[in-house]
């Protein structure tokens, strides 16, 4: 597929408005892909809950996988991946793919089957409004079993010492069921995540009886750190093994389920006890659209760019270019250190797991933890408490010791910052303009190659400079999403060629911004159009002429600095009025 875009949307689920329910990101793929590698790097980067990928399932296809189907519904192979792993069953990624389907206008049936490792899989849109479409799945009943109830205890530790009157685990996935008393309960429970990791099973599912008048049936929370969620936020695939709990507890075979998460959900299940399927009805809302590109591609001319940031003017250097990837010199300033009370070592070698802690300061300005270890084996092997860390003093915790010999690094580090939603970062800049100044006094050099050790890992080369107090940093990027779109599909030339008449098309460009089609001989965006023919002609300066049936010249100069076109006319006045309405 190499650098063909990929179209996908990001959708909510389970809510008919924007950031509410859950996330899924969809993605439609021209042919199938035999990479799971490639899957779980693009839900990596998306680092939604989901990360959806349909393939259209062909008639020819069809034939061969199963020739007993004879279904004329539209067919679609779907998987699931987590920014950590696959999955084999999720409900809110297939609303999520249903409603991409149903509203991108690629299928015009009322009804969609998806082939997944769980089985097939049918969607069904259910006419409700003009404004929303509400989707119906049917999807298969979750079996359950009993659990050991020696379990308990350490169950109600990971949930904060909660109430546990039931535990059941799913047959499936072993994901733990766990039973409160009260859906109040599941609402004001605090989850210890990192106990939560260590529980048997894959995920932990919660759930109570929902309070008297609140219009549900039972309430429901699901966290999923194993899986890189630490609390999912609407989970269908939970109420496939919830339903049938609950239909034996309230004698009944339809609910109305609160998923009581940050951004909650609102879920309506019917369990056919006969076929042994949950239809789940939910309504989606798609919230971004875009397409997906794996290759570099610039937006200015220039070498530097400054930013007027809360921090001040930052600098960015264009050092080097070839076709892969640009070398980009960041001119940052320096982070203040000082001193931290050493008598909080004791505590902060406890967060990190009992870790060695060998100094200790804080930055002047965010008032983040530096920790220094014996070493950068140390920083790597280092396995984070979060619901510890979020506790500690400070913003964040800036673990760092210096490199193995032979590594070609002088320093490794990690950053943790769960209060502003990121247990790990993956690499920090910033981090290192306080880094860099520690590393200066106790390595006596302001020279650096500096290794971010977290799970994709960075490279970091640094220059500190003592007297401007600034730090150089420099580093490559590559750009793998995008929406603005300079070059248009070469494949639509025909259509051009037939709707000019049978006209020569040589180039075929489109603008980023209103989508107006520009063909190399007419066009009215001389905006565009200057930029087009700069690089054509190699100068700045033109005469235009638009050859329309009374014709018009232009006077065009191009700024490449300001990025401005200027641009001289004349005009002449041919009526004079007044208007009486």
């Amino acid at each position: 597929m190499g650098k063909n875009p990929v179209k996908y949307s990001v959708v909510d689920t389970f809510t008919d408005s924007p950031f509410k329910g859950n996330p899924a990101a969809v993605c439609l793929l021209d042919e199938e892909r035999d990479d799971d590698e490639w899957f779980q790097t693009v839900a990596s980067e998306f680092n939604l809950p989901m990360t959806c990928f349909l393939t259209w399932i062909t008639d020819s296809e069809s034939e061969t996988h199963d020739s007993s189907h004879s279904s004329t519904n539209p067919r679609f192979r779907l998987r699931w991946f987590t920014p950590a792993t696959q999955v084999k069953l999720c409900g809110h990624g297939t609303l999520a793919a249903s409603h991409f389907l149903f509203t991108s206008g690629l299928v015009n049936a009322d009804k969609i089957e998806f082939l997944t490792l769980f089985g097939v899989l049918i969607a069904k849109r259910v006419p409700e409004s003009q404004d929303c479409v509400l989707i119906e799945l049917d999807l298969p009943i979750v079996p359950l079993s009993n659990f050991d109830s020696a379990e308990v205890p350490s169950i109600s530790k990971a949930l904060g010492g909660a109430s546990v009157i039931e535990l059941k685990i799913t047959t499936t996935e072993e994901d733990l069921i766990v039973v409160l008393p009260s859906g109040k309960a599941v609402t004001d429970l605090q989850p210890q995540f990192d106990e939560i990791q260590r529980c048997p099973g894959r995920g932990v599912i919660i759930t109570g009886p929902a309070p008297p008048g609140s219009g549900f049936d039972f309430f429901s929370r699901v966290f999923g750190p194993k899986m890189g969620i630490n609390e999912d936020l609407v989970t269908g695939s939970a109420h496939c093994a919830l339903a049938g709990y609950w239909s034996k507890k309230l004698g009944k075979c339809d609910f109305v389920a609160y998923q009581a998460s940050a951004r909650g959900g609102i879920l309506n299940l019917h369990l056919d006890e006969k076929t042994q399927r949950v239809l789940l009805r939910g309504k989606a809302i798609t919230v971004m659209e875009a397409s997906h590109f794996l290759f570099t591609y610039g937006l200015v001319n220039a070498d530097k760019i400054e930013f007027l940031t809360l921090f001040g003017v930052l600098i960015g250097k264009r050092v080097s270019e070839s076709q892969e990837c640009v070398l980009i010199e960041l001119d940052l300033p320096i982070v203040p250190l000082s001193d931290f009370d050493s008598a909080e070592v004791p505590s902060i070698s406890k967060v990190l797991s009992g870790a060695s802690v060998i100094g200790l300061k804080i930055t002047t300005t965010e008032e983040d933890l530096i920790v220094v270890l014996p070493s950068g084996k140390a920083v790597a092997d280092l396995q984070p408490q979060f619901d510890e860390i979020r506790g500690c003093l400070g913003k964040a915790v800036i673990i760092t010791g210096s490199a193995p010999p032979e590594s070609g690094f002088d320093f490794f580090s990690r950053v943790f910052d769960p209060k502003m939603g990121i247990n790990e970062d993956l690499v920090t800049g910033s981090a290192h303009c306080a880094i860099a100044g520690y590393w200066s006094k106790k390595l006596g050099k302001c020279d650096f190659v500096a290794y971010q050790a977290s799970a994709r890992g960075g490279i970091l080369n640094l220059h500190l400079d003592e007297k401007t107090q600034r730090v150089l940093l420099r580093g490559k990027g590559i750009t793998v999403m995008e929406v603005p779109r300079a070059d248009f599909d070469s494949a639509e030339v025909p259509s051009i060629f037939k709707a000019l008449s049978g006209a020569s098309v040589i180039d075929l460009k489109i603008t980023t911004t209103e989508e107006d089609l520009i063909d190399i001989v007419t066009g009215t965006a001389h905006c565009a159009l200057a930029g087009y023919w700069s690089k054509k002609l190699g100068k700045c300066d033109f005469a235009a002429y638009q050859a329309s049936a009374r014709g018009g010249i232009l006077n065009l100069h191009l700024d490449e600095k300001t990025q401005r076109v200027l641009l001289r006319g004349k005009a002449i006045t041919v009526m004079e009025g007044s208007l009486l309405v």
